[in-house]
């Protein structure tokens, strides 16, 4: 039999990722997705390029990277030795190239810019 319920009742929060029968509030879930209690920050002064950085951050991330490119320069955007995100001019002409990426909580990620030429690398964090 399954007790009735009257009024808001209340229950303990499972942690994140639990996956059982147990009967828990969805409180965890509240707040923790992508965006939720984030904001952009401007992080190009310290990253560098082919560097491995890792979101210790506690909730996925979003990577926005704009890349200006000259001379057959190339770019690439890795997270978990993935590649994600790259480009390669082949021409003589500049371009100016935007990439994405969501980086899990733990992950480790990079980007590329050969010359070093980041124009944004942004961070939702």
């Amino acid at each position: 039999d399954s007790p009735a319920f009257i009024g808001i009742p209340t229950a303990p929060t499972a942690a994140p990722g639990t996956s059982t029968t147990q009967i828990a509030t969805t409180e965890f879930s509240m707040g923790s997705g992508i965006g939720s209690n984030q904001t952009w920050q401007d992080v190009k002064a310290s990253r560098v390029s082919g560097t491995n950085y890792t979101n210790n951050t506690g909730k996925p991330i979003m990577v926005n990277i704009t890349w200006f490119e000259t001379n057959n320069g190339t770019g690439s955007m890795v997270c978990d030795g993935v590649t994600v995100a790259s480009r390669k001019n082949a021409g003589t002409g500049a371009d100016v190239v935007n990439g994405s990426m969501i980086v899990p909580n733990g992950s480790v990620y990079s980007a590329t810019s050969s010359p070093n030429m980041f124009k944004i690398w942004a961070e939702l964090r």
